[in-house]
């Protein structure tokens, strides 16, 4: 119930609501993106800035939790953990900067 309060029924509800939402997707991002920034420092990741792939992983993780938990899918929690982590290696780790 909570995830479904915040994931689908909290957004427009008004405009605190939809601020806070805001801060917390660039509170993850921002976790994204510095972990990515690390692994790049640390020569695994090639160099670049990571924001927008990050708030871009942080909408399609949160589409794919809401498809996941407001439909009948067949997928398990670690179904689902594996096919976001599928997402975050192809937009991170396979990400070549022009």
């Amino acid at each position: 119930r909570r995830a479904r309060i915040g994931s689908v029924e909290s957004v427009g509800v008004s405009n605190d609501m939809e601020q806070r939402r805001r801060r917390v997707i660039h509170e993850l991002a921002g976790l994204i993106s510095t972990t990515a920034g690390q692994l790049a420092d640390a020569g695994v990741l090639t160099p670049r800035d990571f924001h927008l792939p990050a708030i871009a992983l942080v909408g399609a993780s949160n589409e794919l939790i809401v498809e996941w938990f407001t439909t009948d899918s067949p997928l398990t929690a670690n179904d689902l953990a594996r096919e976001i982590v599928i997402l975050f290696r192809a937009l991170i780790a396979g990400s070549r900067p022009h």
